[in-house]
Formats: C-alpha cells, structure tokens, sequence
C-alpha cells in the first residue's frame, strides 16, 4: 500500500531559536522543522489556527524573518512541554531574501 503524503515540501529537522508573535516578536521558540513552505515551532505559546504572526530567527551572522498563518496549535501543560508534541505548525506567507538564501543552502545539504 502507498503512504499519502500531504507535504508540498520536504522538511528539515533542525533546531534554531525564534521570535514570534502577531504584531510584535514577543514570544519565544524553537523550531522542530523547516521546510520552503512553513516551519513548526516548539513552544507553549500558542496561537489559534488561521492567526497571522511574524517570525524572527537569528542565526550567528544573519536574521531571518518571515510572516506566516498557523495552520495547527497544540498547547500543553507546562510541566508536559518536554515530553509531549508541542507547538505551532506555520504556512509561510512571505519571506526575506535571506530567509530564501538560508533554505537554499539546507536544500544543498549544508547546515
């Protein structure tokens, strides 16, 4: 039997800090995975499918910043956060250039 895939893109596991939030970068995560349509984000400061929120990732010689729309949320306890899937899954909107550059190298296999 095939598996059906819905990913329109291949992700990539990668741990990065980030900033978020809808009108201000006032939260804060980690990514589970990128991908060159979306991101998820581990986090217990969710919002609600649909939101529009700005992300800000900040690498050693660059910022990456895209806006995007929460396609899933899930929000755990707090004392669960480490043990259980967390987070947000975000549909990239619009991205920077450089945000562009830096999916290009991961596609090239370069961390």
């Amino acid at each position: 039997m095939h598996r059906l895939t819905r990913r329109k893109t291949q992700r990539r596991r990668i741990r990065l800090a980030v900033r978020y939030g809808v009108k201000g970068l006032d939260q804060r995560g980690f990514t589970i995975d990128l991908s060159r349509t979306g991101i998820a984000i581990k986090t217990n400061q969710v919002f609600p499918p649909g939101t529009e929120i700005l992300i800000r990732v900040d690498l050693d010689d660059s910022i990456l910043t895209a806006r995007g729309t929460v396609r899933w949320a899930r929000q755990v306890p707090p004392l669960l956060i480490h043990y259980t899937r967390c987070g947000m899954g975000i549909e990239f909107i619009t991205m920077s250039r450089r945000f562009q550059e830096y999916l290009d190298t991961l596609e090239a296999g370069k961390p």
